[in-house]
Formats: structure tokens, sequence, C-alpha cells
């Protein structure tokens, strides 16, 4: 996986999951609402946005394994009032 899209009809904010290669110990993720870049921040290795129930985004499941555990993530976006 090198770059994923994820839209999400009831916020309107698109995700964009990317690696950043270079041996950079994490990947990043660019948010946009109206085809405006509003955030692009670091995320772990193999990070893929899965949905949104409100008021949560959800990543898929991110393994680790050599800790032998697996994450899900779960983070609030702010609205564009708060932006």
């Amino acid at each position: 996986m090198d770059n994923t899209v994820e839209y999400v009809d009831e916020t309107g904010l698109l995700f964009r999951s990317y690696r950043k290669g270079g041996g950079s110990a994490t990947d990043g993720l660019q948010v946009y609402r109206d085809g405006v870049l509003v955030g692009d921040v670091d995320v772990p290795q193999g990070f893929r946005m899965a949905g949104y129930v409100e008021p949560y985004y959800y990543s898929y499941v991110v393994p680790d394994e050599e800790g032998e555990r697996l994450y899900i993530f779960r983070f609030k976006w702010p609205s564009a009032s708060e932006e």
C-alpha cells in the first residue's frame, strides 16, 4: 500500500494516506475539505482510514508484528468552523 483515499460523506472530508519513504519512522495522512488541504499529520506506518462513526474517525487494523499487537486508531477532526 502506497497511497489510499477515503472520503467521509457525513463530514465532507477526504483522507489520503501515504508512505513517506526514505527510512521515515512514520507515514503521512493528508486531510482535505472542499479540495483544500487542511491537515498533514504523521501517522504510524501502514495507517489507513476505515471510516467514521460520529464523533470519531477510525483506522483499519495496524499490526505490530514485533510486539505481537494489533492497533485500531480513533480520533476526532475539527469541524470547518473550528479549523
